[in-house]
């Protein structure tokens, strides 16, 4: 009697555990993920609010301008997985680059290096050598400084000027990319990249991905 009596409280404690599992499963279900907007949907957003602050394709972009995006986009149904390593790809508004090719004489010198591919690697990697603040400044006030930048992407000579940089404690890669999005273009390739993993991701997980089936 005593066995039964104890296999019959297991039971309906077992009951109520199962009962408080089950309740707990309903109240903390998934909600259906929201329907992802088409990328052209992402794209015109992209480019209206860029339009809005009349930045081209190679204009140079920082954090305050892509921000406010990410919070549209969660909108129209899509947050963004790796907003936080794009953001921190864009120089921030305060960064010393930033603020001297913002300057008010800057233009000319902007102008040409837009031109140039790799222009504003050269530019953030020329900044971080030895009094490469000063030289950067130094390069827009003169009239013909962007000529500099030109002749290191566009000629073997520069080229070669470069690989003497990259072998000095502060030069390392200095002709290559440094992996940062400094332009329009740029980081609209990085969100198309983003999306399409957005994509593929929702697809390995099915039409009912985040949906808890109770048993």
């Amino acid at each position: 009697m005593k066995t039964i009596a104890l296999v019959t409280c297991l039971r309906v404690r077992l009951g109520v555990i199962v009962l408080v599992l089950g309740a707990a499963q309903v109240a903390g279900a998934a909600q259906p993920q929201e329907e992802l907007p088409t990328y052209k949907e992402i794209a015109q957003l992209t480019r209206q609010q860029f339009a809005e602050k009349k930045l081209g394709q190679s204009t140079l972009i920082s954090r305050g301008d892509v921000t406010p995006l990410f919070e549209q986009f969660a909108k129209l149904g899509w947050k963004v997985a790796d907003q936080r390593a794009i953001l921190e790809e864009v120089l921030p508004d305060n960064d010393f680059m930033v603020r001297q090719l913002r300057r008010s004489d800057a233009g000319r010198f902007v102008r040409n290096i837009e031109k140039d591919p790799q222009g504003y690697d050269r530019i953030d990697r020329m900044r971080r050598l030895p009094r490469g603040h000063i030289f950067l400044s130094d390069l827009i006030t003169n009239p013909g400084g962007y000529k500099l930048i030109d002749y290191m992407t566009n000629s073997p000579g520069g080229y070669n000027l470069g690989t003497m940089v990259s072998k000095t404690p502060d030069g390392k890669n200095f002709n290559k990319a440094t992996g940062r999005i400094y332009t329009v273009a740029q980081f609209e390739a990085r969100l198309a990249t983003s999306y399409q993993q957005e994509l593929a991701r929702r697809k390995r997980q099915g039409p009912n991905a985040g949906i808890v089936v109770l048993p």
